[in-house]
């Protein structure tokens, strides 16, 4: 007979083998070069499904191994969410001119004490359950607060990003939306871990502790994080490789060449219309959706008339 924990980890199966699927399609349709947002919502359902698979497993043979393997897996997925919501305010900064979205730096920075805190995470976990009694231990601690510390930082990087809300493109506020509607949720999903890693609580247990306060503050809270990055996902405007390379900027005459809903297909910029490099002239701006590229020699020929 499968316990309380095993029916919230069936519920888990039917929610994110779908989730999976969307997940694949949403980053083959973006292309998996801007797409490192959705990557890491597959990332977190092939955790979840073998979590609860183990967690299933574990509930039916008693399996100590299984049950620590499944507690593991569910600190990381945790990290896993929150990568997500990171790389969807890079996704959207990015979309900004160079004078207004934040630095790829400042984003790149954030994520690597995330991949410290899931060693911590599975170091701790995997020395926390002994004999069938749980102790958290101090590497747990360590890595939890991490996670909270970037949370807060991707909090404050989230309301900074709404006061630029006018140089967005359209597209691109609806992955900004998505992130910012999440934090509500995931705060709840980290406060569970928070209290049960610092508290000791019976309740707040992600092994043994209260099955409904477990599904409803840490599962339920997932499920809509992720379903709102997956709709913002289907959403958002795909934008083609030629018009982003790795590392750079939209600019705003890319802007007019997003395609998805809301978006009418346009041409690709001729090669007149690249951007100029070396000691040739910077662009003059005509209107909001357009830029025009003049070189020196022109510019000046222009002032001699």
């Amino acid at each position: 007979m499968v316990s309380g924990r095993g029916d919230v980890s069936i519920v888990e199966l039917i929610f994110y083998v779908p989730a999976l699927a969307l997940a694949v399609w949403i980053a083959t349709r973006h292309g998996f070069g801007r797409s490192s947002g959705w990557l890491f919502l597959i990332i977190l359902a092939l955790i979840r499904i073998v979590g609860s698979s183990m967690e299933l497993a574990s509930d039916q043979s008693h399996n100590q191994s299984l049950t620590i393997g499944a507690a593991v897996l569910s600190n990381i997925g945790l990290n896993a969410l929150i990568s997500a919501l990171l790389a969807i305010l890079k996704r959207v900064n990015e979309g900004m001119s160079e004078f207004h979205g934040l630095k790829p730096r400042i984003f790149d920075l954030l994520h690597l004490p995330l991949l410290v805190a899931v060693a911590l995470a599975a170091y701790g976990g995997s020395n926390s359950y002994q004999n069938g009694v749980f102790h958290t231990q101090s590497t747990s601690k360590f890595g939890i607060v991490i996670v909270a510390v970037v949370t807060v930082a991707l909090t404050a990087i989230t309301a900074l990003t709404f006061m630029k809300l006018t140089h967005i493109p359209s597209g691109e506020r609806r992955l900004l939306f998505a992130a910012a509607a999440s934090i509500l949720f995931i705060a709840v999903r980290l406060l569970y871990s928070l209290i049960s890693v610092f508290a000791s609580s019976k309740t707040f247990n992600s092994i043994t502790g209260n099955v409904i306060v477990y599904a409803i503050m840490a599962v339920l809270m997932e499920f809509i994080a992720v379903a709102l990055f997956l709709a913002a996902g289907i959403l958002a405007p795909v934008i083609p490789r030629s018009a982003v390379q790795p590392g750079s900027k939209l600019t705003v005459g890319d802007r007019g060449r997003e395609t998805g809903p809301g978006y009418h297909p346009v041409h690709e910029l001729s090669p007149s219309r690249q951007p100029l490099t070396g000691t040739e002239a910077p662009y003059v701006a005509h209107g909001p959706e357009q830029q025009r590229y003049v070189p020196h020699h022109l510019e000046q020929q222009s002032y001699m008339r």
